[in-house]
């Protein structure tokens, strides 16, 4: 079976997950719980610099991440057999042509953590073609399975909330500004400016991912 190529390179993928991660701290936001603005400032950045047709989608999600400690990360309701997302229990990724990306997965260590699993999730690339996900949350096998399931209400309900906030679009906008497509150079800071006038400098992250997965 061929499968599509990737929509970006892991050099491309680092630099639009550092510049997010850098405007996220900037705003001293949580960013294992800032799943939405990486999608919809991820999105945004495909669409602007590579000209891609990307939306962010919200729902139920699950990744092995740590095969020696049989480690799923689950952002789910789960009762019996059944899974559901809600407003307290959800993630959200990118879809675009066929393909799945999560600009938040570098930071899946940190999430694991939070939950209470104490092993070193390594600092990885998420993007797969949407064909080899699993078909169940069930059927998590090796590191990098993944099972998705998208709620198309939830999700309108989630960015319609976070795009109404001007805060929030003025901070995608940064985003965009602030990325550009390697091997072009990019500014390793940018100074911000908030609705009272007071500066925040923001240093570029130097936060290093190892491969995909």
């Amino acid at each position: 079976m061929s499968h599509r190529p990737l929509l970006i390179t892991l050099p491309e993928y680092t630099r639009a997950f550092r510049v997010i991660r850098t405007v996220l701290d900037g705003v001293d936001a949580s960013t294992t719980k800032a799943c939405l603005f990486f999608s919809l400032a991820g999105a945004e950045i495909l669409r602007k610099h590579y000209k891609k047709n990307a939306f962010p989608v919200a729902g139920s999600a699950f990744f092995r991440v740590h095969d020696e400690s049989d480690t799923v990360l689950s952002f789910s309701h789960m009762e019996s057999n059944s899974i559901s997302s809600s407003t307290t229990a959800f993630h959200s990724w990118i879809m675009c042509d066929g393909m799945i990306i999560d600009f938040m997965a570098p930071l899946f260590k940190e999430a694991s953590f939070e939950a209470g699993i104490q092993y070193e999730i390594p600092r990885k690339m998420f993007q797969k073609n949407e064909e080899l996900m699993s078909n169940s949350y069930n059927t998590l096998c090796q590191e990098g399975d993944f099972y998705l399931e998208p709620n198309i209400e939830l999700t309108k309900t989630l960015f319609q909330g976070l795009s109404e906030k001007p805060a929030n679009r003025d901070l995608v906008e940064i985003c965009v500004h602030w990325f550009r497509k390697p091997p072009k150079k990019i500014k390793l800071s940018l100074t911000m400016t908030d609705d009272l006038g007071e500066l925040t400098k923001m240093n570029l992250s130097k936060l290093s991912l190892k491969g995909a997965w």
